[in-house]
């Protein structure tokens, strides 16, 4: 049996591990993954304008507003005009939200701690290589 290249084979664990986060999301809590994905990074650095969160999540301007858009719509943003800068907006989770990302990060994080366990993995050693692999790839 062939081994898949390593590139392929990195993105068909995020694939997985992405798919099954998505359907644990939109089960439990009426959540797709791409927009837990969008609250996530904002969670982490809010209050934030849109741009730079495009930038965070190496998306377009354009992709970035729709998904706000939407998730206004939810009440799980607010959209502001930025307090010293006109042309920019600045974007924060509401308290609805910051409990959903709590929530579900604490969820996806034990449950994907529990697989690597069985699996007979060090979650320590696990990190570890994906904090190396993540270093060699940062922009």
């Amino acid at each position: 049996m062939n081994q898949l290249p390593l590139t392929f084979l990195l993105h068909d664990v995020v694939w997985k591990i992405d798919a099954e986060a998505d359907h644990i999301l939109k089960e439990q809590h009426g959540l797709s993954f791409a927009k837990f994905y969008v609250l996530a990074v904002l969670y982490s650095c809010q209050p934030t304008t849109q741009a730079d969160l495009a930038t965070c999540l190496a998306y377009s301007p354009a992709a970035v507003s729709k998904a706000l858009s939407a998730l206004e719509t939810d009440g799980l943003v607010e959209i502001k005009p930025h307090p010293s800068h006109a042309r920019k907006t600045q974007v924060s989770l509401t308290a609805k939200a910051t409990e959903l990302v709590e929530t579900c990060t604490a969820q996806l994080e034990g449950m994907f701690l529990e697989r690597i366990q069985a699996a007979g993995l060090n979650p320590e050693h696990v990190r570890g290589n994906l904090d190396i692999i993540n270093q060699v790839f940062k922009k």
